[in-house]
């Protein structure tokens, strides 16, 4: 269209070959391309109109460079730039996505360590894979829901700090996510970059594992427990840390790390269970017993999505009471004002996020609505 400014998007992003194509890999997706097309992406400029990027192919000696350039925007490898408004700089301020780990990193990290993935890895380790991440999921359990916890810290001594406590398991969630990544290219589908975002209104870690639907059912379970399969271990060593030690810290922080692998196991939220239950689902198309378990699970995802708004909403009333407070009583943004800007934040984050639940749910009705009209076409 003339006047549209595209850019070239995938231009410097991490790319690998796979079997007769390439991947490129970006921040939340995978292309998967030929390796003329990596090599052209390259030499393209970064932006520009599509005269622009027409004369530059013409003078790479590329024939028929309009259809070329068309054919490049089709398959999704340029596109139309975003135009920049107030409105979508403040979703990303309120809603921040950024890329922490590139995958190139994790892939020369892992070499220099002697530790480079393989599917004979995978092979070998798949069971011991599951084992270790259903030992971490029970210990996990044990320690939230039982009186594990509270029976340990009677026998430790110390108090943890709060950065300290911070630092740790903020180490935990990026070691969850470097086990969805490696999963991923012992797979065969490459390092993946680790980011971290919000979903709805929880700050979340995460690993970019698209790409990962033509793999048998096996892969893509590995994938799915990768990140249970690290955090288990990881979960395992502060446990040990704390038996040689009897500090406080390590055992607190056993519990901050059980707790966010007790939420990882919901799969009426999409985090790592949600992922592996769609996965086993998709495995089954047609079965008639499969499409009632789904009935029940999307029945139940509905009723969960209508607590959680209940839930936060309840809660939500004791921030809209400070503000009209602080309405009355403009002083008290000296002494609260950190309580009034985070709850303005969470209640804001809280409206953003009821649209994006209730299309989660239209999304999981309209998915299982196409799989009963595929399976009787």
């Amino acid at each position: 269209m003339p006047g549209e400014v595209y850019e070239n998007f995938l231009k410097g992003e991490y790319a690998v070959e796979n079997g007769d194509d390439s991947l490129i890999i970006t921040k939340s997706s995978c292309y998967r391309v030929k390796e003329e097309t990596i090599a052209l992406v390259e030499n393209l400029p970064g932006e520009g109109d599509r005269d622009f990027f027409v004369r530059v192919m013409e003078e790479l000696g590329i024939e028929k460079a309009g259809p070329i350039f068309d054919r490049l925007l089709a398959i999704g490898a340029l596109r139309i730039r975003q135009k920049r408004s107030p409105l979508r700089l403040l979703s990303v301020l309120l809603r921040p996505d950024f890329r922490l780990i590139p995958a190139a990193w994790q892939k020369g990290a892992f070499k220099a360590l002697g530790l480079a993935p393989s599917a004979q890895w995978l092979g070998r380790n798949f069971k011991f894979v599951f084992a270790l991440a259903a030992a971490g999921l029970l210990l996990s359990l044990a320690v939230s829901y039982t009186g594990l916890y509270p029976a340990l810290a009677k026998l430790s001594h110390g108090a943890p700090a709060t950065l300290t406590m911070f630092a740790l398991v903020f180490l935990g969630s990026v070691i969850h996510e470097l086990g969805h990544s490696y999963a991923a290219a012992a797979a065969g589908i490459a390092f993946r970059p680790i980011g971290f975002s919000v979903y709805l209104f929880m700050p979340v870690f995460y690993a970019n594992v698209s790409g990962m639907e033509r793999l048998p059912l096996r892969e893509k379970a590995s994938i799915d427990l990768g990140g249970f399969f690290t955090e288990s271990a990881y979960l395992l060593a502060l446990l040990a840390l704390w038996y040689f030690t009897r500090n406080l810290l390590f055992l607190a922080a056993v519990k901050w790390m059980s707790l966010i692998m007790v939420l990882n196991m919901n799969p009426l939220l999409r985090t790592d269970a949600y992922w592996l239950y769609k996965d086993f689902r998709k495995s089954f198309p047609g079965n008639r017993l499969a499409d009632r378990i789904h009935y029940f699970y999307l029945a139940s995802f509905l009723g969960f999505s209508l607590y959680l708004f209940k839930y936060i909403y309840l809660r939500a009333g004791a921030i809209f009471s400070l503000l009209s407070s602080l309405w009355a009583s403009p002083a008290l943004l000296l002494s609260e004002g950190y309580k009034i800007a985070l709850g303005v934040y969470i209640v804001i984050m809280f409206f953003m996020g009821v649209p994006r639940r209730l299309e989660e749910t239209r999304q999981e009705w309209l998915e299982m609505k196409g799989g009963k009209a595929a399976a009787g076409a």
